[in-house]
This record gives C-alpha cells, structure tokens and sequence, in this order.
C-alpha cells in the first residue's frame, strides 16, 4: 500500500519576509502625512466653527442689551462685572458656569475657547501666583512687570489671590472694538464686515527679551481702566496689570507716541497696536500682546460674524485697517473682506 503524503509547504524566507516589511514601512510613511493633513485640516475646522459661535455670542448679547460687553467691566442687568469673554457664556450654552460668577468662573475651562490646534494649551489651564519678582526664566517663574519689581498680578481686580488656577483661550478680543465701555455696533462706522472681533492667539506666550515677558490669554482676566487719558499718555507705571499680557486680546500696546509706521510722524500710537499677526511663531519666541496664526494662517471674527482666514503676506496697514472700527481706512488687500 502506498502512502500518500501531503504536499510539502514551503515558509516564508527571511528575505521574503524583510521585504514585505519593508513595503508596509513605505506604506505607513505615505500614509503618515495624509492623516496628519486630515487631522490639521479638522482642527482648523474645529478652531473655525468655535470663532463662528464667539461671533454668534455677540449678537445675540447685542440683541439682547443693545451694546455689547466691554473688554472687562460692568455688563447687562445689574451691571455684572466681568470679562467680554464671561459675559458671553450663557449665550454658548455656558450658563452653569456664567452663574459661579466671575471669580470662580475663571478657573473653568470651557472648550469653545480652547482651539484644537493651539500647541500650548496643555490642560487648559494656568496659575498664576500672587507675586512674581526676579528675572523671568520660563513660563509661571520670575517677574511678569517690566521693571522686574515684585507686584501682584491680582492687585486692583476683583479676583481672590487664593484661587491662582485660571482656565485659558485660544482667542484674544480685539480691543480697538471692546475697549473700556459697552459698544454698540454701530461704533464700527467702517462697517462690522470690516472689522476684527476676534482672533486666534496662543493661550500662553513667552519671549526670552521685551516687555512683558510673558503672558498668557486668560479669558477671565481684566482689571478696571487707569484713570486720565491713558491713550495720549501710556499707562503709568508700565506694570499696571491693564498693560500685562494676561489679557485674552489683541490690538493694545502700551505706547502713546507718534510715528507707528508707514512714515507717518503725525500718527498717535494711542496705545492700538500698528502690528499684524505672528504666524506659527516658535513657542520660545511669542509675543504676549499679539495674536498668532497656529501656522501660516490665521482665522478672524469679523463683526458681522464671519469667519475668515488671513496669511502671512498680510501687511501691518491691512490687518491693522480691520482692527479700527471707525477711522475710514479700509485697506485694499484681496484677503479682507
């Protein structure tokens, strides 16, 4: 009788089998940078739709109040004091956290104003202690004044120094617009599709040389105005914490000279900032007073509630043009509405 035995089956070589490797290798190196594109393209995305609903907020606070909230003061039915970003929670289905009140709603993070794409947000968070002093070495250490005194970031607020954790914001309020007192719209004279209301910005900046130093966009934080016509003067001292970078804004500087730029020795400064955004600046390297593109775009609230994007060949005229409500200079760029 003869036995049959089965067919002789052959493995895979070692060959063979560096090769198929090396295929799926390729294979996932192509594929890497298309979903790093589909994941960039969503966070833009997701940054953009948050921009929509801050740009919805203040209308709907204007219909309901006739004028919007200032950067930070008294606001609505009693006069509520708070920041433009606090008073607008209820209207992003934050009610819970808009009846803490100011104080400990500050220390909330509310992911509408966290973008996806901002690389310093971490856990949303920041604390700031009662006192800093020193030179500034990083982040949450060293003196955030410009004189390098020791001062508290909390003198002259409403806020309790025991609580130093505050949530942060990806979004900066354009401050030419909200500025000191409740505005209408029709302040933005050169028309609300003209005119910045927000803009991206990193939650938390830092810069090895300037002033200030550091900062970070706590949209919980302001403090009241300094008395007199800051404007034609500057803010005196210059650490006065309605100049620091604790702000969640964009468009002040704490200069009140002449001669911003193109040449004009007769324009004020007026504490407006005559700068255009940073684009994907390094996060070593940030300035706390501006806004900043994640990259090499930048998205923008317009007052009429549109979303556009902005990149780096805009011009300090242009962007600064968008920022001014009411100053008839409507710059003639392709990228602004």
């Amino acid at each position: 009788m003869r036995t049959i035995r089965p067919p002789h089956r052959r493995g895979f070589t070692l060959i063979e089998l560096l090769v198929v490797i090396a295929i799926i290798a390729i294979l996932i190196g192509l594929l890497l940078p298309a979903v790093q594109k589909v994941r960039d393209a969503a966070a833009r995305t997701t940054s953009k739709n948050n921009m929509k609903q801050l740009g919805l907020a203040m209308h709907n606070l204007h219909d309901t109040n006739g004028k919007l909230p200032p950067m930070f003061g008294g606001y609505g039915n009693g006069g509520v004091q708070g920041t433009l970003f606090f008073h607008m929670l209820p209207h992003l289905e934050q009610s819970n956290v808009y009846t803490l009140g100011a104080d400990a709603a500050r220390s909330q993070v509310v992911k509408t104003f966290l973008a996806p794409n901002d690389t310093t947000v971490g856990d949303g968070t920041f604390t700031l202690n009662a006192s800093y002093s020193g030179t500034s070495t990083g982040l949450g250490q060293g003196s955030w004044v410009a004189s390098g005194a020791a001062a508290s970031p909390y003198a002259g607020s409403v806020f309790n120094p025991a609580n130093t954790t505050w949530a942060v914001s990806s979004y900066g309020a354009n401050w030419q617009f909200f500025g000191d007192t409740a505005q209408a719209f029709n302040k933005a004279s050169d028309g609300l599709s003209k005119t910045t209301f927000f803009a991206e910005k990193y939650a938390k900046t830092y810069r090895p040389a300037g002033t200030p130093r550091w900062g970070a966009s706590l949209w919980g934080y302001g403090v009241l105005p300094p008395a007199g016509n800051y404007r034609t003067t500057g803010i005196t001292p210059p650490e006065h914490n309605y100049a620091s970078g604790l702000w969640s804004r964009f468009g002040f500087v704490n200069l009140a000279g002449t001669g911003p730029w193109d040449g004009d020795t007769a324009e004020l400064w007026q504490c407006a900032c005559h700068k255009k955004p940073e684009f994907g600046p390094p996060v070593d390297n940030v300035h706390p007073l501006k806004c900043q593109g994640f990259g090499q775009v930048i998205n923008v609230t317009m007052g009429d509630g549109s979303v556009i994007s902005l990149n780096s060949s805009i011009t300090d005229f242009s962007f600064v043009t968008a920022n001014t409500p009411d100053k008839g200079d409507i710059a003639n760029d392709p990228q602004l509405p």
